[in-house]
């Protein structure tokens, strides 16, 4: 929901409350997109070599990174300034970045036996906040005249995710080859 919301609406978004041009506009949502690009591997990276295959310490970090931001849009708005850039980033590179740690995290979760069935229905519960969120950001900013609601639905969308990837159970075994999974950063 907090992905492709951010991603349909940012411009807009960013015309109207920050006075950019479509082009500016444009610019930020490049960023976003650009975090996100670095934010699937590198949330791979430090699961995998730092917190030894764990998936939920690495997603629950995503999801509050994304809570911060969608609160910080929606409490602050324009008054933000050029900060915007740094709290459009850090959206792009949880709220982009989180997918391929997610459908990692359900293959492991449903092993080989489940993998394909896990994968298929936490996608199906993917898309429904694809087909729900971006037409409900823009009802919310319709029906009030402002963003600070639509980001502030955002961010309970974050909270809820947080609520449901604590819950997650992971396999017992983290990780099949620690010495792989050991490696400090400085080798890599």
């Amino acid at each position: 929901m907090v992905e492709y919301s951010a991603l349909a609406h940012l411009v807009l978004y960013l015309k109207s409350e920050f006075l950019l041009t479509a082009v500016a506009a444009g610019a930020v949502l490049a960023l976003a997109e650009a975090s996100g690009a670095v934010g699937k591997p590198v949330s791979g990276l430090v699961s995998d070599r730092r917190l030894g295959g764990r998936r939920r310490l690495a997603l629950l970090a995503m999801a509050a990174l994304a809570l911060v931001a969608c609160l910080a849009l929606a409490a602050f708005g324009a008054d933000l300034g050029a900060a915007v850039y740094v709290v459009v980033a850090l959206l792009g590179l949880s709220a982009i970045g989180w997918g391929g740690l997610f459908g990692t995290a359900a293959g492991e979760i449903g092993g080989r036996a489940a993998a394909g069935q896990v994968a298929g229905l936490t996608a199906a519960a993917v898309n429904v906040g694809v087909f729900v969120g971006p037409p409900g950001f823009g009802a919310l900013v319709d029906l009030t005249g402002s963003y600070a609601l639509a980001w502030l639905t955002l961010a309970v969308s974050c909270v809820a995710a947080i609520g449901c990837i604590w819950l997650l159970d992971e396999p017992r075994e983290l990780c099949p080859q620690p010495e792989v999974c050991a490696v400090p950063f400085d080798e890599l």
